[in-house]
Order: structure tokens, then C-alpha cells, then sequence
């Protein structure tokens, strides 16, 4: 059942109404059909019922004078004649008072058994009134109607009757036939019908179909014609309005976008002017462009654009040599912006200057003011960056070289200091007589020696010196090495593509500086058993990973302006990061760790010297 619903779903719509009037003609063709057999059949019967009581009530009135003359001979042509007259009776035979077949039809080669004997006595001897008796049973050759007849009011003989049902059979077939090929001929009738009528349909759904199909290819202009005034018709109709409400707003929306499209373009000669404004060589090349552009844009006969910024005039002018000899109409724009005066834009047309035209030589105006006043602002501002990157460098190297100072003086002045404490209280101890004070003398010099070690440490992280001899991975490893000492922290140091690269001072310094600060962090805050340092060097960028397994910490919480005050160290790590063109990137969860990212740092300048691609630490 799903396949054949499967099947008439993918079928034409033609197809389906002729498979549904066929199959309503044949539905009630067949319902007709069973309807008028069962309805025939009952009357049939029911005639048959009582021409059956008519033939053996007339047997038995014609019969009863030959059984009382025993007139054999009489009684089989009255058998003959009824039988030759009536051509459903199956047989005929008269039973005597003491139950024995007196006369039957069977002929010689076939008797009255005794079941068919006593079939319909039962029934006949309970009458009180010993008139006919009728019942129905099934033989081999079909059901057969019986009945029992006496033959007088006198005595107890009586004919039996038996008839067949052959001829209401065959009634009943000749009426199937008919009304059979009745259904066929109407089915084929109502097929011509319906293929008439859906004709009609279905040529105006093919136009439907086929002006949806245009629709789809974009045709919006033609028309569908449909005569009819049913609900196809009311569908063309409204399929027309539609497709012209779409031409309508099809052109409406081209007109709309070509408008967009021109707007967007004079939009993006604007954009064009504004980013290169900070360059006055590309300033002046893209004012050329532009200038030209709007000139053919609007059909300009001539175009002129004067701006005045950073002590300098910026002029472009366009003409239109065809259109030398036609009537002009002039139009002058002031460029300003809060009563300061930046230049000026003139301009002639060939024809009427439309509404969108003044609008947009206005907006040009004042949008070039804003360009000419944000340039200087850009030039300001660039220019006190340049300022602030040198007051940083400055700083730095005045931090570095203050370093150096006070590290050398550790290590000349005081470590020199604490060993000649160390050398005076050996010297004491050996001049001892008594050795009371030996213990706090030894007391002293482990104080005295662990002070020259932090003193060492302190030089050394102040400015160590193998970062001017040896350079920066050589540096770190150094300092990992003993910072592992000190802390109890396992380091694992990976440098990939550095091939000992070695990079401007300012550089080395600063990356030096953010491990360094980055790993105090770890020793204070993190409490972290292990930490990865992974430096890998490009082409011409080089970026640094430094991973603990620690506490972590709420990125968002630290990066609060109140919060990040407390936490001066990530600031400064992130400062010097961005004073070396890289990025510094910070990524954190609670229980889990930290991450540093360090990004972009350029190292375009860096030497290469052959040595080792991978240092682990």
C-alpha cells in the first residue's frame, strides 16, 4: 500500500484523476454489482421456493387418480412432461403410506437412497395439516430445494420435489455480465470524460508551471493567460498580480542596489583618502585617483580639490576636454571644520545638479575636514609614540647600565667586603687561646659565606655577565640552572631555530628580563613543581611559551584596573613585550596553571652563528 501511495504521489495530476474516476466507476460498478447479485439471488430464491410448492402441489392434485388406478404409465408422463417443463427439477418420486419410493425420475440406473428419503419427512409428518413442506440442502451437484406434497386428503402417499438452483445461476451470471461490461463501458466513458475535462486543467497548469519556470529564470515581464474562471483562473490571476508587485520591486531594488553600489564606491574613495592621509607621497597619488573618479562619477566638467595640512598643499584637478563647449553650472565647497579653514573644492557640471549631488559634495567637504584634522592628529600622535619609545628605550638602557653599576659594586666592593670578614674571623679563630666563642665565630662565617652567595646571586641577576658575552640562550640557561638550585623548581628549557641567533641588545635584555620576572612569579605566587620554556625563532618573528603546573589564577579578576595595580610584574612584563613590537597574551585556570604567550617579537636584525639548533635545560 506504502509503494502504490509512493507511486501516485510522483504521478501527474492528470494521471491521478484519471486513475480516480476509473476507480470510482469500477468501485461502484463492483458495489452494484454484489449489491444487485445478493438482491437477485433472495427473489430468485424465493420465486423458486414457491415455484417449487406449485409444481408438487400440482403433481400431487394431477397424480392422485393414477395412484388410486394405479395408472403407472400416466404417472411417468405426467413426470416426463413436468421435468421437460421445468428444467431445474434435480428429481421426482412418490412415497407411499409405508414410506417406500411407489415412482421417481432417477431412471434405472439410479434410486432413491435412503437418506434423501427421510430428508423432509421429519419436518412433513409434525404438520398438522398435512400440506407442503419445504427444505433446503446441500448435494453434491449444489443446494437443492425440496418439498413434500401430499397427494390427497385421503391417504398418506406424497410426491417429493426436488429443483436446483441452475437457473437462478444462471440469472445471476447473465445480470453480472451485463452490469459488468456496463461498468467497463462506463469506466471507459468516464476515462474519455475525465481526460476531456483534465485536459483543460491541465493545460492551464502547464501555463501555470511554465510561468513559474520563467519566474525562477528571472523573467518577470510576461503574463499568464487563463481563460477559466475557476480556482486555476483565480490562481493566474493571482500569480499575475504577483509576478508584476516582484517586476515592480525588482526594479525598484536594482535601481536601489545600483544606487548602493555607486554610494558605496564614492564611500570607499573617501576611505581610500583617510588612510592615506598619513603618508603625504600616497596622499597625494590617491587625491589624484580620487579626484578623477568623482570627476567621471558625476560626469564632472571640471573637478578641483585644494587641502592645506602640516605646513603643505595638496592639490588635484580633473577636466573633461569633451565637454569644453557646453553650458556649465559652477558650485564651490569650503572645507572646514569648527571655523578652521582646510581647503576648498570646485566643481562644474554639464547639467542640473541633483538633490544627492549638493548632498554628497557637502558630506565631501566635511568629511575631507575630518580626514585633514584626523592626519594631524595621527601625526601628533604618532609622533609622541616615537617620543615614548624612546624615553622607554632610554629608560631601559638607564636601568640596565644602573644594574651593571650596582652589580659591579657587589661584586667588587662588597663580596671583596664579606671575604676579608670571612679571612679576619679565620685569622681570629686560629689566634684563639680559648675556644669558647669558637662555635658563634663559625656561626658567623656561614652567615658571612650564605651572604656572599645571595650577594653573588643578586650581582648576577642585577646583570649577568654571560648575557653581553654569551647572549640571551646561553643567559637563560644559566639562570635556570641556578634558579632550580635555589628553588627546588624543575626547568625544562627548549630553543628551536635559534642557531645562536643573536639579537640587538634592547632585545636580548627584554626577553630576558620577562623570564626572569615571569619565574620570580612562579617562586612567590604559583607554587608550581614544574615549568616549561619554549623559545622558537622563525624567519623573521620569535615567540616564547612559559608553562607552570601551579595554582593558576582568575585572568579576568587580574586584568580589573583596580586588581591589575597589585600585580605591577605582569604589567611591567606585558609593557616590555610591547616595546619590542611583540604581543604578551596571559592564559590561566584555578588548580590547573598559567600560561604566558609571547608573540610577533621581529628578529629581522638578529646575526646567525652556527651552533646548536636545541639547548634543554
Amino acid at each position: 500500500m506504502k509503494r502504490l501511495l509512493t507511486y501516485l504521489k510522483n504521478k501527474s495530476v492528470r494521471t491521478k484523476i484519471l486513475i480516480m474516476t476509473i476507480g470510482l466507476i469500477f468501485l461502484m460498478g463492483m458495489t452494484f454489482s454484489f449489491v444487485m447479485r445478493e438482491l437477485i439471488t433472495a427473489k430468485l430464491t424465493e420465486d423458486l421456493h414457491l415455484r417449487a410448492e406449485t409444481v408438487a402441489n400440482d403433481l400431487a392434485s394431477r397424480s392422485s387418480d393414477y395412484v388410486i388406478l394405479n395408472d403407472i404409465y400416466s404417472l411417468y408422463k405426467l413426470f416426463d412432461e413436468t421435468i421437460s417443463n421445468h428444467n431445474d427439477i434435480e428429481y421426482i418420486f412418490l412415497v407411499d403410506s409405508n414410506q417406500d419410493v411407489y415412482l421417481d425420475s432417477f431412471g434405472e440406473e439410479y434410486s432413491v437412497s435412503d437418506e434423501l428419503l427421510f430428508k423432509n419427512m421429519i419436518d412433513y409428518g409434525r404438520e398438522s395439516e398435512r400440506g407442503p413442506s419445504l427444505i433446503e440442502f446441500d448435494s453434491p451437484d449444489g443446494k437443492i430445494h425440496d418439498v413434500a406434497a401430499p397427494v390427497s386428503n385421503i391417504n398418506t402417499d406424497y410426491i417429493r420435489v426436488g429443483l436446483n438452483e441452475s437457473e437462478i445461476e444462471k440469472a445471476v451470471n447473465e445480470m453480472t455480465i451485463i452490469i459488468s461490461f456496463t461498468t467497463l463501458l462506463l469506466s471507459a466513458l468516464g476515462a474519455l470524460i475525465s481526460i476531456f475535462f483534465t485536459n483543460f486543467i491541465y493545460r492551464d497548469m502547464k501555463r501555470l508551471m511554465n510561468g513559474i519556470r520563467k519566474v525562477k529564470d528571472g523573467d518577470l515581464s510576461q503574463d499568464i493567460i487563463i481563460k477559466s474562471k475557476d480556482e486555476i483562473g483565480k490562481l493566474g490571476e493571482e500569480f499575475n498580480e504577483m509576478t508584476t508587485h516582484l517586476y515592480k520591486q525588482k526594479a525598484k531594488n536594482e535601481k536601489y542596489l545600483e544606487d548602493l553600489k555607486r554610494r558605496n564606491s564614492q564611500l570607499l574613495l573617501l576611505q581610500e583618502l583617510a588612510v592615506s592621509s598619513s603618508d603625504e607621497f600616497d596622499f597625494q597619488k590617491v587625491l589624484d585617483r580620487v579626484v578623477t573618479n568623482i570627476g567621471l562619477e558625476f560626469s564632472l566638467v571640471t573637478f578641483k580639490i585644494a587641502i592645506y595640512f602640516s605646513n603643505q598643499e595638496f592639490q588635484a584637478v580633473y577636466n573633461n576636454k569633451d565637454l569644453a563647449k557646453t553650458q556649465f553650472l559652477e558650485k564651490s565647497y569650503i572645507i572646514e571644520k569648527e571655523n578652521i579653514y582646510y581647503g576648498e573644492i570646485n566643481c562644474t557640471f554639464n547639467e542640473s545638479v541633483s538633490e544627492h549631488s549638493v548632498k554628497y559634495f557637502e558630506s565631501l567637504g566635511k568629511q575631507l575636514a575630518i580626514i585633514v584634522e584626523n592626519a594631524k592628529l595621527w601625526k601628533e600622535l604618532t609622533h609622541k609614540e616615537e617620543i615614548r619609545e624612546k624615553l622607554l628605550e632610554r629608560l631601559i638602557y638607564a636601568q640596565e647600565e644602573e644594574r651593571k653599576r650596582i652589580a659591579r659594586e657587589l661584586h667588587d666592593e662588597t663580596s671583596q667586603s664579606l671575604t676579608s670578614i670571612l679571612v679576619s674571623l679565620k685569622l681570629l679563630k686560629q689566634k684563639m687561646i680559648d675556644d669558647s666563642h669558637s662555635e658563634e665565630i663559625d656561626q658567623i662565617k656561614q652567615v658571612a659565606r650564605h651572604t656572599l652567595e645571595e650577594i653573588h646571586y643578586i650581582s648576577y641577576s642585577l646583570r649577568p655577565s654571560v648575557l653581553d658575552d654569551l647572549g640571551l640562550i646561553a643567559a637563560i640557561e644559566r639562570y635556570t640552572e641556578e634558579f632550580m638550585g635555589k628553588y627546588s623548581i624543575d626547568i625544562d628549557t627548549q630553543v628551536m631555530g635559534f642557531k645562536s641567533l643573536r639579537l640587538p641588545t634592547v632585545i636580548e635584555v627584554t626577553i630576558y628580563r620577562v623570564i626572569q620576572e615571569a619565574l620570580t612569579n612562579i617562586a612567590r605566587h604559583a607554587k608550581a613543581e614544574n615549568v616549561s620554556i619554549i623559545l622558537e625563532a622563525g624567519e623573521k618573528t620569535l615567540s616564547i611559551i612559559i608553562e607552570d603546573d601551579g595554582i593558576g589564577f582568575n585572568v579576568k579578576e587580574i586584568n580589573h584596573q583596580d586588581t591589575l595595580k597589585k600585580h605591577l610584574g605582569l604589567k611591567g612584563m606585558q609593557e616590555r613585550v610591547e616595546l619590542i613590537g611583540g604581543k604578551f597574551y596571559i592564559e590561566s585556570h584555578v588548580e590547573i596553571g598559567t600560561t604566558i604567550y609571547i608573540k610577533n617579537i621581529s628578529i629581522e636584525r638578529g646575526e646567525f652563528f652556527e651552533t646548536e639548533d636545541l639547548i634543554s635545560g
